[in-house]
C-alpha cells in the first residue's frame, strides 16, 4: 500500500473530519484533475476516488470588530485556512442627487459653499482635504432663506449618509435637505492574508495581517477556491493535508497507474497492468463482435 507523505505531497487541502468535501489552499488548484482520479492524503492509508472538481468563488459579509479582526456571521467551515489570500471590497457612495429642501434656513448668501454635516468620508490624498457632498447656494429670499442649491461635489463616503442631513458652512445657518446617494460605479478592493481564523455552528472570526487603511465598519470579503468532492468522508480530524495523486490512467479500461521511477518496482505493476489493460481491451472487442454476429 503507497503511503502519502508530506514530503511527497503534491499540495494541500482543507478539509472537516467527517466531511467529503474539501477546498484548495492558497494558489492551489485542481484544473485538469479528472474525475475517477485517487487521492491520498497525508495521515490516510488508502486513497479515495475523487468524484468532482470544480471552481468556485465566495462572498461574505463581514463587520469589523477589531483594527484587524472581522465578524462573519456563518461558520463558513474549510472554505477559507490560514495562509489564504481575500479581496476585501472597499464600499464608497456618492450623491446622487438632491430629493427636497427640508429647512431653507437663515442668513445664506448666493455663492456660499455648504456641506453634509452627517457622513464619513473618504479623504482625498492629494489635496488631504475630506470628500464632502457640497452644493453652492444659487438663490435666497430676502432673509437669506436658501432657495435653491446646486451640486458642486458628489462627494465619497464609506457608508451612505443618512437620507435628510444638516448643512454647514457659507455664511448661515439652519438649513436640512434630503438627499439621495447610490454606490460608486468604480469598484474598490484590497488584498490581505488570513492568518487566524476562529469558528464556531454560527459565526466565524478571520484575522487580517494588516489593518485597514480605510475607516470601514462592514463589508465583503471575496476569494476563489477550487472544490473538490471525495467519495467517501474524511475521518481525520479537521485540518490542512498534504495530498498525493493518481490521475494517470491506462488508455483503455481506465486502470489507474501509480508514480513510478526507474528503481522503483511501481514501474513493474505499471507496465503489467498496462498489458492487462491492452488485453483486456481486445478481448472485449473480441467478445463484442461475436456477439454481433449471434
Amino acid at each position: 500500500m503507497i503511503q502519502a507523505t508530506k514530503k511527497n505531497a503534491t499540495g494541500f487541502l482543507n478539509i472537516l473530519k467527517d466531511s467529503n468535501v474539501g477546498y484548495s489552499l492558497g494558489s492551489d488548484n485542481f484544473h485538469g484533475i479528472r474525475k475517477g482520479s485517487l487521492i491520498q492524503l497525508e495521515g490516510d492509508p488508502s486513497f479515495v476516488t475523487i468524484s468532482n472538481t470544480t471552481r468556485k468563488d465566495f462572498c461574505f459579509k463581514f463587520e469589523k470588530v477589531e483594527d484587524k479582526k472581522l465578524l462573519i456571521k456563518q461558520d463558513i467551515q474549510a472554505k477559507l485556512a490560514v495562509g489564504d489570500f481575500v479581496s476585501i471590497k472597499i464600499p464608497r457612495f456618492e450623491a446622487l442627487g438632491l430629493s427636497g429642501l427640508i429647512e431653507r434656513g437663515e442668513k445664506y448668501n448666493v455663492g456660499d459653499i455648504v456641506q453634509i454635516s452627517e457622513g464619513n468620508p473618504t479623504l482625498d490624498v492629494v489635496t488631504n482635504k475630506l470628500n464632502d457632498t457640497s452644493f453652492e447656494v444659487a438663490a435666497v429670499d430676502e432673509n437669506g432663506a436658501i432657495i435653491k442649491l446646486r451640486l458642486k461635489s458628489k462627494g465619497e463616503y464609506y457608508e451612505a449618509p443618512q437620507e435628510e442631513c444638516w448643512l454647514e458652512g457659507g455664511e448661515g445657518q439652519g438649513a436640512r435637505i434630503s438627499l439621495d446617494f447610490q454606490e460608486c460605479i468604480e469598484k474598490k478592493k484590497v488584498e490581505k492574508q488570513i492568518v487566524k481564523i476562529e469558528r464556531s455552528p454560527s459565526f466565524t472570526f478571520v484575522t487580517l495581517d494588516t489593518n485597514f487603511a480605510y475607516e470601514i465598519e462592514k463589508s465583503e470579503l471575496e476569494f476563489g477556491k477550487w472544490e473538490i468532492t471525495l467519495s467517501a468522508n474524511h475521518f481525520q480530524k479537521d485540518g490542512v493535508y498534504g495530498y498525493s495523486l493518481l490521475s494517470n490512467f491506462t488508455p483503455n479500461l481506465n486502470f489507474p497507474l501509480l508514480p513510478e521511477n526507474t528503481l522503483d518496482p511501481i514501474s513493474i505493476y505499471n507496465r503489467t497492468i498496462l498489458q492487462l489493460d491492452k488485453q483486456m481491451y481486445d478481448l472485449k472487442q473480441q467478445i463484442d463482435w461475436l456477439k454481433s454476429k449471434i
